[in-house]
């Protein structure tokens, strides 16, 4: 165990090479090229027809460009605190036989989805989920408001799982599998607008 955690530093969880699925669902939500690190959310503009993003997108506008960046690094601690926590709490449970080892490829895909929306500016709004570690080695992100729940199981050697019920009836109620994440964006752009 202590081979494991010494070679992993937990507030740095390196993203894959190349850009991932996740990243181009996001890129036609924001209609932004990711190839520059910070863009001013005065320069989005969206592509999409989507009501939920266009609400967002224009009142975020209306928002000063300088409270961002500020914002933004702050929400980027706060979530590689909270994987580091959870990270920890899963490598010592796993010391004492309660849980499986954690799976490095599923915490580095659960931190690379919540890094991508809690790095983008049109997600200001989204609070940081419930983070925990999972028996099979996995991890989970939860929210559980706003008559939302929404559950992400990252789970290791496995498609991703979500829950999702909504008390408003917006969205339609799902458990399943997402491998794409398709259902839990669509879920977490809802939450985002309701957050406003």
């Amino acid at each position: 165990m202590s081979a494991l955690t010494s070679s992993i530093t937990p507030f740095h969880f390196p993203a894959a090479q190349g850009p991932s699925l996740l990243e181009k669902a996001i890129d036609l939500l924001s209609g932004q090229s990711r190839k520059s690190a910070r863009v001013s959310v005065h320069d989005y503009s969206v592509t999409t027809t989507s009501p939920n993003v266009s609400r967002l997108e224009s009142e975020l506008r209306s928002a000063p460009a300088s409270v961002f960046p500020d914002l933004l690094d702050q929400r980027a601690n706060s979530l590689d605190a909270a994987f580091a926590d959870a990270f920890s709490e899963a490598t010592m449970m796993a010391a004492h036989d309660e849980i499986e080892v954690p799976d490095m490829d599923c915490w580095r895909l659960a931190h690379r989805f919540l890094a991508i929306f809690f790095g983008n500016p049109l997600f200001v709004s989204l609070r940081l989920p419930l983070i925990m570690p999972m028996d099979d080695g996995g991890v989970s992100a939860e929210w559980h408001e706003q008559g939302l729940n929404i559950e992400v199981r990252f789970r290791a050697s496995r498609s991703t799982y979500a829950v999702i019920e909504d008390a408003r009836t917006q969205i339609p109620e799902y458990r399943g599998r997402d491998p794409m994440l398709a259902r839990v964006i669509e879920a977490l752009i809802t939450l985002a607008r309701r957050s406003i």
